[in-house]
């Protein structure tokens, strides 16, 4: 969050970087394209100095994540597919399954908490990474995956799939499934801590974190897909939160300035080069691009997280970046925090967030 306020500073003083990573999503980059801003794709894949061309990166990231009114204002490069984890050591010392179903999930649950250990560690800081948690429960309900795509057009947040989201989450929380202090624990800095000291059975990760998980515990660590909700409308074992969680961004005005336009094109082209996508995938992260890996120096869970992640077929990004406006995305990661943390019920967290749309 921090970084984005500066950008934002940045922004609002007429001083963005030359070129910059940022997460994509409409509402992510909408205040730099609406202030005209940012270079659009076609415009630098067309430049005669540029070696990337649009095609190199599949439509579907474009059309998922880096669009503003249509436009392609950014260029994926990385992208991720959620998994989760579970401490075998764990499972085994309390004579324990894996959960398969929701109801297995709480028996489990139950268990751990009267053993003082998390059942998953989960949190939700600024809607990180707590907003993967809502939607992989919102997504396996009826309507829940088309309801919230179609969301930046039909302003629609209160649905059936998202109350009952909500409803779960709260439940969850009270049964102690989550840390007792969800902000503490939430974002990204804390998110694989409990997992890592074992204090926490169960994972939910993300490739950006793989290279966080002490291997000693990747190792006794076993994949599973999330446990499916007793009114699940969709298979869960083909189901994965995926979409881009890094693009480059060019600013406009440098790319037109003769004093730094050879020098920026330089420095793109290098960030789209395959050598720099080899060395995203060294350290744990999904390049957007095709390129060929050497086995050399890949991070064994990260390996393993490849093979696993191939089999889930329905591919859904999170609604965090679907959101039509800035304003509405802001309600919706504070309910979040708020939600985690019992301050708010799940009826209030709703209807904060429709309230939010129903005033754009």
């Amino acid at each position: 969050q921090e970084y984005v306020d500066v950008m934002k500073t940045r922004l609002a003083a007429g001083k963005l970087p030359d070129l910059f990573l940022f997460w994509p999503g409409e509402s992510n980059l909408k205040p730099f394209a609406d202030a005209g801003k940012l270079l659009t794709v076609d415009d630098f894949s067309a430049y005669s100095g540029s070696e990337f061309k649009r095609d190199m990166v599949d439509e579907s990231m474009y059309a998922s994540s880096c669009l503003v009114d249509g436009v392609a204002v950014a260029i994926p490069l990385e992208q991720y597919k959620g998994f989760w984890l579970a401490n075998t050591e764990l499972f085994d010392k309390y004579g324990l399954d894996i959960p398969v179903t929701y109801e297995e999930l709480k028996a489990v649950s139950k268990v751990f908490v009267e053993n003082d250990i998390v059942p998953i560690n989960m949190g939700s800081k600024g809607g990180n990474p707590g907003h993967f948690m809502f939607n992989a429960l919102s997504y396996q309900l009826e309507g829940g995956i088309d309801d919230d795509l179609s969301m930046a057009v039909t302003h629609k947040f209160d649905t059936p799939a998202n109350r009952k989201a909500a409803e779960y989450l709260d439940e969850m929380r009270q049964l102690g499934m989550f840390p007792d202090d969800t902000i503490a624990n939430g974002d990204w800095g804390p998110a694989v801590n409990l997992y890592n000291q074992e204090k926490a059975a169960m994972l939910y990760c993300f490739p950006w974190k793989i290279g966080d998980v002490k291997e000693d515990i990747a190792a006794k660590s076993e994949f599973f897909t999330i446990p499916a909700l007793s009114d699940a409308a969709i298979d869960v074992a083909e189901l994965s939160m995926s979409g881009q969680s890094m693009a480059m961004l060019i600013n406009k005005d440098s790319f037109n300035d003769p004093a730094k336009k050879v020098e920026l094109v330089k420095f793109a082209n290098y960030l789209l080069s395959d050598e720099f996508f080899e060395i995203l995938a060294k350290t744990g992260n999904m390049p957007t691009k095709s390129v060929k890996i050497s086995g050399d120096g890949l991070n064994a869970l990260f390996v393993r997280t490849l093979e696993f992640t191939a089999q889930q077929s329905n591919s859904q990004p999170p609604m965090w970046g679907l959101f039509p406006d800035p304003s509405v995305h802001t309600v919706y990661i504070d309910g979040l925090d708020q939600l985690f943390s019992g301050i708010i019920t799940p009826d209030e967290f709703i209807n904060q967030v429709q309230t939010a749309f129903d005033k754009m």
